[in-house]
């Protein structure tokens, strides 16, 4: 988690981990999907032909399960608290959310999992809606997440006269 602090804002970035660098993830699948196609080859010119479909098989789902981990290495969800909103936007494959709240109406729960080994769960929730965040990190981190947000958003000051300028208006 990446948190950045400006006087007015505060920005939290949350992404999985991208262990592997895009050279490094491609020599690797080379690696297995050569050695792999190899065996298959040894196999079929020893007679046992048949074993080919399955190492073929093999090969396209290592790549395929490769992709689509590379794919979800670049979700992220950005929460920036304002002084008077909270924007989430959140970036999943190929789909992008961006959604404002009102800092007023918002407020950050932290709930235990369906059943005792499951992690905890962050949520914000507002207007009768609760979004789940955080998804991507570990329990501890988590947790230092749900206290960052809450007391960003203790830290509200209310102007009655603002509001009652906007009222009227």
């Amino acid at each position: 988690m990446d948190t950045q602090k400006t006087q007015d804002w505060e920005t939290f970035e949350v992404r999985p981990n991208g262990f592997w660098h895009r050279r490094v993830l491609l020599v690797c699948t080379g690696v297995l999907a050569a050695v792999t196609a190899g065996i298959g080859i040894m196999f079929a010119i020893l007679g046992a032909w048949p074993i080919l479909p399955f190492a073929g098989l093999e090969v396209v789902l290592l790549l395929w399960t490769v992709l689509w981990v590379r794919a979800r290495s670049n979700d992220v969800e950005r929460i920036v608290v304002s002084e008077h909103y909270i924007h989430l936007t959140r970036r999943r494959g190929k789909r992008v959310l961006v959604n404002s709240y009102a800092k007023n109406w918002t407020r950050v729960e932290l709930c235990a999992g369906a059943v005792s080994h499951e992690p905890n769960r962050l949520y914000l929730v507002m207007q009768g809606r609760a979004i789940e965040i955080g998804n991507h990190l570990i329990e501890s981190s988590r947790r230092n997440l749900y206290r960052h947000i809450k007391d960003r958003l203790k830290d509200m000051k209310f102007d009655s006269a603002e509001f009652s300028q906007h009222r009227e208006t």
